[in-house]
This record gives C-alpha cells, structure tokens and sequence, in this order.
C-alpha cells in the first residue's frame, strides 16, 4: 500500500466515501451548519440511480467536491491494468456529467489498497490520490457510537498543529457517525486546526 505524506501542517478534510446514501442529504445539512467543504469519494455505478444522481448535483450544487472511488468498488490491485482504466473512465463519465470536468481530480482506491501499476495509470490521467490518517472504522456496526466519539477525543488530546496535518474519513450510510461532525470540528478547531477543503498539496499518496 502506498504511504500517505503530509504537507500543509495544521489543518483537516473531511471526507466521506461509499456514497450515495439514504443519510446524504443530513451529512449535506450538517456541513452546511458548520461551513465544511467535504470531499464525497463515490462508486460511479450509484449514480445510475435517479435519485442518486440527483442528490449528487446537490452536492456539486452545495460546493463540495466529487471525487472518484471507482465504478464498482473492486481492489484494484487485483484487476487487470484495462479493467482499472475502465472503472476510472466509467465512473468520471457519470461524474463529469454532475460536475463537468474537474480542475483537479480526486481519487480514492477502494480499501486504501494500490500498487505502483495504478499510480502510474492515475498519473498519467491527472489524478491525485488520496488516502486518510484518521479512521475510526465507522463501517464496524459492532462499534458504537460512543466508541467512535471517544476515539476522536483520544485523537485530538494529543493532536498537535505545528506538526501535523489530517484527512478524515467517514461514511455517511453511518448515521450516528455523520452526527459527529460538529463535535470532531470542534475537537481539531479548539485544538488549534483549521478545517480546510481537501487539495492537492495536503495529505496524497505518493
């Protein structure tokens, strides 16, 4: 797995993968309330859901940033190098059919899983990819939500903003853990972190 190398100290993103979800529209308010940008890393084939592709032009609509978590979720690190290149182009069609054309593409690999072939391929059509350094495995339902808040409070009494920087990752089909979000802001902005948009210079993998 490719490392993750931090750059601009002092900041987090939030992040949120595996969407469209039934719970998109609360995340949408919460961010909202709370002035965050989100990057939403998505599996191209929701969107062929009406619905779905609605509630992504919302997204777009809001000021978020839509990114590409492949067509179909699959490792990729074990697929062939065409069938990688067809889950990038399939899910950025339905993509660039919300949003346009990014000016920076976002990407995520499914499972934090890519080998050096698939850099290759994301370089050469202009993708950054992103990891994470904060998860707390909200997809484990075994883990409460309680368990998540405490993990975060952990995180952040020990957090230090003139050395580190931070992406944070979440999924919305978790409910309990989307509500979160104005508690974890205030956790990093007291601790003395800025919550910024995801970008290209913050956290990528190399």
């Amino acid at each position: 797995m490719a490392s993750v190398s931090t750059g601009s100290v002092g900041t987090i993103a939030f992040t949120f993968d595996d969407g469209i979800s039934k719970n998109t529209a609360r995340l949408l308010d919460i961010l909202g309330k709370e002035g965050i940008v989100g990057t939403f890393f998505i599996i191209g084939d929701s969107l062929n859901i009406k619905k779905n592709f609605e509630m992504a032009q919302d997204i777009h609509k809001e000021g978020h940033i839509l990114a590409n978590h492949t067509w179909s979720h699959p490792n990729i690190t074990k697929i062939t190098e065409d069938e990688f290149k067809k889950e990038l182009s399939h899910c950025e069609f339905l993509l660039e059919k919300v949003r346009g054309k990014a000016e920076h593409r976002f990407f995520r690999p499914p499972y934090g899983a890519i080998n050096k072939i698939n850099a290759g391929i994301l370089r050469e059509r202009d993708y950054t990819s992103f990891l994470w350094n904060i998860d707390m495995n909200d997809w484990d339902l075994k883990r409460t939500k309680q368990q998540i808040h405490d993990d975060y409070v952990k995180l952040f009494s020990t957090a230090n903003p003139l050395k580190q920087s931070f992406i944070s990752l979440q999924h919305d089909r978790r409910l309990d853990s989307i509500e979160l979000i104005p508690e974890i802001a205030k956790l990093a902005k007291d601790k003395g972190f800025k919550i910024v948009p995801l970008e290209a210079p913050l956290v990528s993998v190399v």
